[in-house]
């Protein structure tokens, strides 16, 4: 697990969290520790019906959803601002561990969407939070890091605010164990389907402590 492991240039972007761009700065630590820690999902994933898909070439795409109501689609298109016509429908066969890091792309916002949590920066440190059995090393220190770093000083500062994310951090991991990794998943099969029956399917609660 902690073969291939950038230790300076994930400790690098680390001392920058906070700093400059939060995004690139996060992709740069998950990146930098992940290692090998997700080579077992990538292996398992490379098998599956949307995994051979990927690698051939296939991407997921969802404007044509944008006015089916309540759609999985529907959400990834308004989630994103109307720009899911961007992505390209079909790129290059590629390799399934470049393929990987596509679906990984792809489906991070699928994650947001079924789970619940937004974008921001509470929503993404929780939605890490779900999916921690299976996301890698690389999310568990940028979990880490902002619950030390950023979360910490608040026990001080602000208990009440610090106590709340201890209640909404424990929901999240709970109700994760519980639900259906995503990863796996044949999304291309779900695009146009109910949002709250994917939910019901993959056993996931919308979270009733993060508003």
């Amino acid at each position: 697990m902690l073969n291939n492991i950038h230790w300076k240039k994930g400790f690098k972007a680390i001392s920058q969290l906070g700093s400059v761009d939060s995004t690139s700065i996060i992709v740069e630590i998950i990146s930098s520790f992940n290692g090998d820690s997700r080579e077992k999902h990538m292996r398992e994933w490379a098998n599956t019906e949307a995994g051979l898909r990927y690698i051939k070439g296939d991407r997921l795409v969802y404007d044509e959803y944008k006015d089916k109501d309540n759609t999985l689609g529907q959400a990834l298109y308004e989630l994103n601002d109307g720009l899911g016509d961007l992505v390209p429908r079909h790129i290059r066969s590629t390799t399934p561990r470049e393929a990987w890091g596509l679906w990984n792309v792809d489906t991070h916002d699928i994650s947001h969407v079924i789970t619940g949590y937004g974008t921001d920066g509470l929503g993404e440190i929780l939605r890490a939070e779900h999916a921690k059995a299976y996301e890698g090393t690389g999310w568990a220190v940028v979990r880490l890091v902002v619950k030390l770093r950023f979360w910490a000083p608040y026990f001080f500062k602000n208990p009440k605010l610090f106590f709340m994310w201890r209640k909404q951090l424990k929901e999240a991991r709970v109700d994760g164990k519980k639900a259906t990794p995503y990863i796996y998943q044949n999304w291309f099969e779900y695009l146009d389907r109910d949002l709250d029956a994917i939910r019901q399917y993959q056993h996931i609660t919308p979270p009733s402590l993060y508003t």
